[in-house]
């Protein structure tokens, strides 16, 4: 959600009106970073600058730089238990 324009687009009515599948993605997503879409959007109407600079100070997660190196302990997962014979 951090490139430009892609919220003016996410926001506009046609993607309001005929996208519910992707506005509940993203909803879900922008919840999981603590921002309200809804008040994104109406942020993004009044003054689309501001929108994005307060997204960028709200404490959001930034996106990685690069992907994961993978596990950081030398337990991946826990163990299962033994099958009953």
């Amino acid at each position: 959600m951090m490139e430009a324009g892609f919220a003016a687009k996410l926001c506009s009515p046609a993607c309001l009106d005929y996208c519910p599948n992707i506005l509940d993605l993203y909803f879900n997503l922008a919840a999981g970073e603590g921002a309200f879409l809804p008040d994104l959007c109406d942020a993004q109407r009044i003054n689309p600058h501001r929108s994005m600079l307060e997204m960028l100070s709200s404490g959001a997660a930034p996106r990685p730089s690069e992907p994961a190196s993978g596990p950081v302990s030398d337990t991946s997962a826990p163990a299962l238990a033994p099958a009953a014979m």
